[in-house]
């Protein structure tokens, strides 16, 4: 990650300053948020990454205005596009960038700001988000 990337939302009176982007991983598998939080670990140490299930998104993602959101499509209680929708729908939120993963290539071509298809490596995943993060300065 190069040293231009900086912060898109203001610091909460009271909470400490994060000391580089942040990232919302939205998937109900917590294996899979496990692995991916793993993944981004290779862009920075000082990358801030939160995980939520796709129910508590919207909250999470209100809290923490991240600078990219990354959502798997396919979950049992709601879908990524759904949550992409909303997302839009909010003023507060529809500027973030949304990385769309699914296991089902299908999706590709019409997912997100971008996607991502499982099953996919650290690299990948970095690169992805990466250039999300470039996009959104």
């Amino acid at each position: 990650m190069n040293a231009a990337h900086t912060l898109s939302r203001p610091i909460k009176p009271g909470r400490k300053a994060p000391t580089g982007p942040h990232i919302l991983i939205v998937d109900d598998d917590p294996d899979m948020r496990t692995y991916m939080r793993g993944c981004l670990r290779l862009l920075s140490p000082r990358l801030v990454v939160e995980s939520s299930s796709v129910s508590g998104a919207l909250e999470a993602a209100r809290s923490a205005h991240p600078d990219v959101i990354i959502s798997d499509i396919i979950m049992p209680v709601s879908d990524g596009h759904t949550l992409m929708r909303e997302l839009r729908l909010d003023n507060q939120l529809s500027d973030i960038p949304v990385l769309l993963v699914s296991g089902q290539r299908e999706h590709g071509p019409t997912a997100g700001d971008a996607f991502l298809a499982k099953p996919f490596n650290a690299t990948t995943l970095c690169a992805a988000v990466e250039r999300l993060l470039d996009g959104n300065r």
